[in-house]
């Protein structure tokens, strides 16, 4: 006969469900407390869990392969994922103008958490195809893992403007990340400086405007923060607890128990800082063609990469 042969049809009855459901939602309020003053609030959120259900009955042999029959495994696995991002940002907006001038200026706090759930339960020796549902296994195995990040963000920016033709900005905001442990490397502050020049604007000019509709040229220099680079616990010391190995090969009844220690953590670990110089020019010509050119440098510090290292040097035994 023929071994390790998949057969279409046993797999029709073996019972793999999944669902994925997400939802996004968000929602906020503004107030005017004066003339040119505005508070706003937003909340939002993003919502995603998965639940994974599988259960193969004894006429089925392990993987649905045609032998070798018959089978008298049964084993059946549940699993359930949920993942939430929630947002919070409270700014205060101010505007203002006098003459050719204009100025605009907004401060707030950000707040923003991440929330990783994850569950797997098996079964295995059901005593029957009947009831397929886990508290009906005679062996038992589950694990779960929890994984949390948050930040929070003070910014400030003000944008000034003079006869549409020359602006000035400068933005200032501190961001805090749970990601990193020590307290002096866990905030960074992050800034950044520009101005611009509407070319276009001037009065000598003007014989150019049949045709050069708009000319501007910008530049900017500022520093700005990431953190994506490494995983939620980084900068900790973790450690896992799982079976030592199993009675029986596909067996889920577990031989013993061991806490192991998990990869070295880096506790100098900070955000990583890229500082960039951009110069560009914006134009329109005979008010149709448009065009960009940009010139820019990024130098980048603190660099997080993950990187493999040996078990020596992790300490770890």
């Amino acid at each position: 006969g023929l071994t390790g042969v998949p057969n279409a049809v046993a797999l029709t009855h073996i019972h793999n469900y999944d669902t994925d459901l997400r939802l996004f939602s968000n929602g906020y309020i503004e107030l005017s407390l004066l003339k040119n003053l505005k508070l706003k609030s937003t909340i939002g959120a993003d919502i995603r869990e998965y639940r994974g259900e599988y259960f193969r009955p004894a006429t089925i042999p392990n993987n649905g392969n045609v032998a070798p029959l018959p089978s008298t495994e049964r084993k059946a696995t549940e699993k359930s994922t949920e993942v939430i991002n929630w947002l919070n940002e409270n700014t205060i907006t101010y505007f203002e103008s006098w003459g050719k001038h204009e100025l605009d200026a907004v401060a707030g706090v950000t707040a923003q958490k991440n929330i990783y759930r994850y569950t797997e339960a098996t079964g295995s020796d059901f005593p029957n195809d009947k009831i397929q549902t886990l508290n009906n296994a005679t062996v038992k195995s589950s694990k779960s893992e929890r994984k949390t990040w948050t930040l929070l963000s003070y910014l400030a920016r003000v944008n000034y403007r003079y006869n549409n033709k020359y602006y000035l900005t400068a933005s200032l905001r501190t961001d805090g990340s749970s990601k990193f442990k020590e307290m002096d490397k866990r905030w960074g502050v992050f800034w950044s400086v520009g101005g611009a020049w509407r070319i276009s604007a001037e009065n000598w000019m003007q014989s150019a405007s049949i045709w050069l509709t708009d000319l501007k040229i910008r530049a900017d220099y500022g520093v700005i923060g990431n953190q994506s680079g490494i995983g939620r616990y980084g900068g900790y010391q973790t450690w896992s607890y799982g079976a030592t190995g199993y009675t029986t090969p596909g067996s889920y009844a577990p031989k013993g128990w061991k806490l192991t220690q998990n990869a070295a953590p880096n506790t100098a670990l900070t955000w990583e800082k890229r500082k960039t110089v951009d110069v560009g020019l914006d134009f329109r010509l005979w008010d149709r063609f448009y065009g960009t050119l940009d010139w820019y440098q990024t130098n980048t510090t603190d660099l997080l990469l993950a990187a493999p290292i040996s078990y020596a040097m992790s300490g770890q035994n």
